[in-house]
Formats: C-alpha cells, sequence, structure tokens
C-alpha cells in the first residue's frame, strides 16, 4: 500500500510539477525553482521505491517524536497515507523533506523526514499548524 500511494504520487506530482517558463507569461526563476522542488522530491521517491520501502527508526528519532506526542506507527502512517509534499531544504548536506498528511486516527501531522541509505528516516513530526492544514486542504483536492 506505501508502494502503491508513493508511486500514485509520483505520477500526479507529474502532471502537477510546473515547468519553467521562459516566455515572460510568469516568473521564469519561480518557475523554475517550483520545478527544481518537484525534480528533487521525485527523486527521493523513486530511491524508496527502488529499494522498497523501509523506515530507519532508532532511540534518538523515536523519543524525539514521543516529545511531540507522535508515535513511529502514525508517522508511517502519514506517509503511507496521501500526504501533501511542502517543500525541502538541505541540511548539512541532507535533503530533508516537509510534508503535512493524515494519520489513521484522523490526526493531521506535519512531518519532516529524509533518506538515508535507502530507508525513509523520520526527523521530527508534530501537530500541523493552521497554515499547515489550510496547504493541506488546498492541495489535496
Amino acid at each position: 500500500m506505501i508502494i502503491e500511494n508513493l508511486r500514485k504520487r509520483i505520477d500526479n506530482r507529474a502532471h502537477d510539477a510546473p515547468q519553467p517558463k521562459i516566455d515572460g507569461s510568469s516568473n521564469p526563476r519561480k518557475a523554475k525553482a517550483s520545478y527544481f522542488f518537484w525534480q528533487r522530491i521525485y527523486v527521493a521517491i523513486q530511491l524508496i521505491l527502488a529499494n522498497g520501502i523501509e523506515f530507519d527508526w532508532d532511540d534518538g528519532n523515536t523519543k524525539h517524536l514521543a516529545a511531540h506526542g507522535v508515535m513511529p506507527a502514525e508517522f508511517e502512517q502519514v506517509l503511507n497515507n496521501d500526504l501533501v509534499d511542502l517543500d525541502y531544504e538541505v541540511i548539512n548536506g541532507e535533503e530533508r523533506y516537509r510534508s503535512v498528511g493524515i494519520t489513521n486516527g484522523g490526526r493531521l501531522l506535519l512531518v519532516l523526514w529524509t533518506v538515508r541509505h535507502g530507508k525513509v528516516r523520520a526527523v521530527t513530526a508534530f501537530p500541523a499548524s493552521v497554515s499547515n492544514k489550510k496547504s493541506f486542504l488546498e492541495r489535496s483536492r
């Protein structure tokens, strides 16, 4: 199910990803940045699909999630369900993705994650803010 949802997200993003426009009808710099954003998410998901999805859990990230009242199973559920990719940033050479989604219990969570050694690693997760909820509702239609 996780792999099916990730494949569906890849297919949706391939259609939704804006292409850079150079004809002046939109800001080419902004369009190019958006294009590369989706391209990076696509590559991260491809890495996961190539190896099958596995999660990287240890005391560090499970305790960090617990401090925010989130269980590892909830984090995995958010990635398994239809989440909305918000953005990414590079920290110390590692791409970290920020997404928002719903657990099986109906909690809307903001999750930060990365791919390390072919596994999805939770960086952190916590209840979504009002602006994250708005982004989720707008983009998940």
